[in-house]
């Protein structure tokens, strides 16, 4: 009998081990298919083409950032366009690096930059998402937004509630920022704190 239950526990121990190693493989392989779905998703959610924003357009859009950004300078405004244009989403504090400059850009930076990012994703220099809307469609502008905002604070954040209330504003960018603020590290002070 002692055989006969050891010869069980065996089977039923393998079987175990090998149900464990067959879920470790199959999880792996749903993850990497998720990761291929992700990078595929995000790919096609840039299927408005940049263009070429000329002088004219940056400085358009500059002027227009800086009537909803007040706080930011327009030279700040048009070095930020000028380097997403060239690829870099990097930010950094605006003036002399201060005491505070370590706790992260200002709610008014990230909003600036998350909208410089859905004016050049959508390839618009002025105009806003109003005009967006009617030239390319809600969805594509939800899919720009979605793009601009995962480049700085990651996809998951963005929840469909946010998108559409963002979608109704003439500064989305200021929005989001705002919302990410009520629940970042250091939550409502002004600055996006990861």
């Amino acid at each position: 009998m002692d055989i006969s239950m050891s010869k069980k526990s065996k089977f039923v121990c393998l079987a175990m081990t090998a149900l464990m190693t067959a879920s470790i493989f199959i999880s792996a392989g749903t993850s990497v298919y998720a990761s291929e779905q992700d990078q595929t998703t995000s790919t096609s959610m840039t299927t408005p083409t940049v263009k070429q924003f000329s002088e004219q357009d940056v400085n358009n859009l500059a002027n227009e950032l800086a009537k909803n950004y007040p706080e930011l300078s327009k030279e700040y405004l048009t070095e930020g366009i000028y380097k997403q244009l060239r690829g870099d989403y990097t930010l950094e504090p605006q003036g002399i690096m201060t005491r505070a400059g370590w706790q992260g850009v200002t709610v008014g930076q990230m909003g600036a930059a998350i909208d410089t990012a859905i004016a050049i994703g959508l390839g618009i220099g002025t105009g806003g998402l109003a005009t967006a809307v009617g030239t390319f469609g809600k969805h594509e502008v939800q899919s720009a937004i979605r793009v601009a905002v995962a480049k700085f604070l990651g996809g998951k954040f963005l929840n469909s509630v946010i998108l559409d209330f963002a979608m109704n504003l003439a500064s989305p960018g200021t929005y989001i920022a705002q919302q990410w603020d009520k629940h970042d590290k250091v939550p409502n002070n002004g600055r996006i704190n990861f």
